[in-house]
């Protein structure tokens, strides 16, 4: 398996030895050229000759040796017209120019070569230059660049993909069930953002099994109870003895646990349906005053308009907001008191619906936890009540599949629901 950091180390390294080759090519274009020589080169050449006799040319060469020893080179000079004026120490080849050339500056393997203004041409060659600039000196430059540039790429390659490569070890612990796994996350840069996108999912993922594991315990504990009475009321229906009473007692019996089941089923289904994130809006005109009247009266509570009808339709789901209701009004009549009242208003864009139970108001502890699946206050347990603790679980994801919300509120001393729809979602 070919490596990411290996991949990264090879490109990092060509890079790097293309701009290396370019340099030595740059480097040998303008090396050859013989064009114009910068004002300061040809200057320091003037200042090496400047003070010399012209004309007295073993005095000449006396000023000459004196400025070589100083400078540890050798110099020659010659003429416009290549005639040697005058040497100080070894004595240098006439390079190879054109006759009336500008002043240049060019080197080459015996030193330097200037052309001053007055024609005369300076060749300097340091006794040091040949070992500075020889093969051997050259090729262990090179030989340290390249080591230092393979060092270099491969170290940051390796700081570079060890990250990559502890996202894919926490991925793959997270992918074999250790759900509480994250990965570190450190810097600013792109592999830091993918990390804390990696640690986003991995919450959001963690919480959904978490969630449909206690779902899954939770409905199988519901199920059970009303099957454990379907039960027990067929092994009583089937000895001898009974009387008339007894057997309707106990088919009617039967009849609300079959009730209980295929509601319980429904419930289980429409949450089911509500966790799936891309649950297609199959939404319409909804006329709310006429659902809420309808589910109100099934329960025996008041429903009051704080607006025109005509005002308080939007567009949802029909099923799913007649559940909403329902679900809100049914929970009012098992752990409140009477009267019931629901109200159906307008807040600006959004339509707002209060369920008023009169019951005891809850623990801050419990306000949130009551919108929990399968979750139920303190003294309502194992469904004495009647509820199995979907309703205002289905409740909130309803709203929010319209773009709403659900909350439960402390009103003048008793429970209150609370639910905003907005008139229109957009798609």
């Amino acid at each position: 398996m070919r490596r990411l950091h290996l991949s990264i180390f090879g490109a990092l390294v060509a890079a790097g030895l293309c701009c290396t080759a370019l340099v030595f090519a740059i480097n040998t274009v303008f090396r050859s050229d013989a064009g114009h020589v910068p004002h300061f080169v040809r200057d320091m050449g003037a200042l090496v000759l400047e003070g010399l006799p012209d004309r007295d040319r073993p005095g000449f060469e006396r000023g000459l040796s004196r400025r070589a020893r100083r400078l540890n080179a050798s110099i020659s000079v010659w003429d416009r017209d290549g005639t040697l004026l005058g040497k100080a120490g070894k004595a240098l080849a006439l390079p190879h120019l054109a006759a009336g050339r500008e002043p240049v500056f060019t080197h080459g393997k015996d030193g330097l070569f200037i052309r001053l203004d007055d024609g005369r041409l300076l060749a300097v060659a340091f006794h040091r230059m040949h070992d500075v600039f020889g093969p051997r000196r050259l090729a262990m430059s090179v030989l340290a660049l390249v080591m230092f540039l393979l060092a270099g790429s491969y170290v940051a390659a390796r700081r570079i993909t060890r990250r990559l490569e502890l996202l894919e070890q926490g991925v793959t612990r997270f992918g074999d069930g250790a759900l509480e796994t994250r990965v570190q996350v450190a810097g600013k840069d792109e592999v830091a953002q993918l990390s804390r996108a990696f640690n986003s999912a991995f919450e959001r993922i963690a919480g959904l099994l978490r969630t449909q594991r206690r779902m899954l315990q939770s409905a199988s504990h519901e199920l059970r109870s009303p099957l454990s009475r379907l039960r027990m009321a067929f092994e009583l229906l089937r000895e001898p003895g009974g009387s008339s009473e007894e057997r309707e007692r106990l088919c009617a019996d039967a009849e609300r646990d079959i009730a209980e089941l295929d509601a319980l089923i429904a419930d289980l289904l429409l949450a089911g349906r509500l966790a799936d994130a891309e649950l297609p809006r199959d939404f319409g005109v909804v006329s709310l005053p006429e659902l809420l009247r309808e589910e109100a009266e099934r329960v025996g509570a008041t429903a009051e308009l704080s607006a025109p009808s005509a005002e308080l339709s939007l567009n949802g789901n029909a099923r799913m907001l007649r559940s909403l209701l329902r679900n809100l009004l049914e929970n009012a009549k098992r752990y409140g008191r009477a009267p019931i009242s629901a109200t159906l208003g307008r807040a600006g864009d959004a339509l707002q619906i209060w369920v008023d139970d009169r019951g005891t108001p809850l623990p801050e502890a419990e306000r949130a936890r009551i919108f929990e699946a399968f979750y139920r206050p303190a003294g309502h347990r194992e469904g004495k009540d009647g509820g199995v603790g979907l309703g205002l679980s289905l409740v909130k994801s309803i709203a929010e599949h319209h773009g709403g919300s659900a909350r439960y509120l402390e009103h003048e001393g008793h429970s209150r629901f609370e639910v905003q729809l907005p008139l229109r979602i957009k798609a």
